[in-house]
């Protein structure tokens, strides 16, 4: 994430727990200054310690608050708000509607399908994404601004800018999204109420998923 951001930006780390990002943007000195902010005052000592160990604790400001509570929409370049669930970042740009001026890191935790549908229906754009893996799970990133942008059901599901630039982690987390829509589509055929045009699209999705991940292991576009 810390990688995404360019340099000369001002960063607000929304979440910023330890403080790793803030301290690694400033020994880069990818950033001058860097705003850290954390809604318990117990991760945010913690990242206060992290930032003098460094010696660079001159360089980050830090904040006790929710969201971006404390924060003015004239101060920094790019949020990233990442390490947190899907509801509790779209309750964060519920309270900042300016944020669609910012470019946004966002690296949702669950959520995710709920997550872009609320991006979709309130003019943000996922400009790029991509999957990281760290200690046995694949995460994914988004570059968010504000924007317009079409939506399908399908790209609620997978994100389209994954399959254009053949992300090395696609086989692997298409894998994942296969698994969840097989339990979802059991629970349907299941349920009391059967809804046949849900069950047929989800049959779909889960067949064109399939065929994107057989693409992506013969190295297919």
């Amino acid at each position: 994430m810390a990688e995404k951001v360019k340099p000369g930006e001002i960063v607000a780390d929304v979440g910023t727990d330890h403080g790793y990002i803030p301290v690694w943007l400033v020994q880069k000195q990818i950033c001058s200054r860097v705003i850290a902010s954390d809604i318990k005052d117990g991760p945010l000592q913690t990242a206060v310690r992290t930032a003098k160990n460094a010696c660079v604790e001159d360089k980050i400001d830090f904040r006790l608050c929710c969201g971006l509570d404390k924060y003015s929409s004239d101060e920094f370049d790019t949020a990233i708000i990442a390490g947190m669930g899907g509801e509790t970042i779209i309750s964060i740009l519920e309270a900042a509607p300016w944020t669609k001026s910012k470019k946004l890191i966002i690296q949702p935790q669950s959520k995710l399908p709920e997550l872009r549908r609320w991006l979709f229906e309130n003019e943000y754009k996922i400009l790029d994404a991509e999957l990281v893996y760290d200690t046995g799970r694949i995460y994914l990133v988004w570059i968010v601004s504000g924007g317009r942008e079409e939506n399908d059901k399908f790209s609620e599901v997978l994100d389209y800018q994954l399959i254009e630039k053949r992300d090395p982690l696609l086989s692997s987390y298409i894998e994942g999204l296969i698994k969840r829509e097989l339990k979802i589509l059991n629970g349907m055929e299941k349920g009391a109420n059967v809804n046949d045009a849900e069950i047929t699209f989800k049959k779909e999705l889960i067949r064109e998923l399939k065929n994107i991940k057989e693409d992506a292991i013969n190295g297919k576009s």
